[in-house]
């Protein structure tokens, strides 16, 4: 079995300690986010989300998702590839899509900007009005 350094870091290490502990598990995914080289680099940015969402804390599961979003080339002028939009729509559990920081998020990555050019309003999101949207 080949192991992926980029998941070899104290934070996994630390969080498969505290499986059972989810307090601890929040308290980790904070200090992987002050802390890129205890997190394990920009590669392993999107778990601390993802944790953060299956353990239903929706202002750090935004927190995390903007430090992964922050260092995509075009996230500042929305116009990132591809790839770094997945952030946003996998995180079902926390509650995070009616967080207003998510909000903030699709606008600033510029996807509400496409929405309202194409009209195609995705998952879970709609318009109110002509200058606000609502996600659920």
């Amino acid at each position: 079995m080949r192991r992926d350094a980029a998941f070899d870091t104290p934070f996994f290490r630390d969080l498969g300690v505290v499986l059972d502990d989810r307090h601890a598990m929040l308290a980790l995914v904070r200090k992987a986010l002050a802390d890129d080289a205890y997190a394990g680099g920009p590669r392993a940015r999107h778990v601390m989300a993802n944790v953060a969402d299956a353990l239903g804390d929706a202002g750090l599961t935004v927190a995390a998702m903007r430090k992964d979003l922050e260092q995509w080339e075009g996230f500042e002028a929305g116009s990132m590839a591809q790839q770094p939009y997945v952030v946003f729509w996998n995180s079902p559990y926390s509650g995070v899509r009616a967080h207003p920081e998510f909000k903030a998020l699709l606008v600033q990555a510029g996807v509400v900007a496409y929405w309202r050019q194409t009209g195609r309003w995705g998952d879970g999101c709609v318009p109110v009005g002509a200058d606000d949207f609502q996600c659920r």
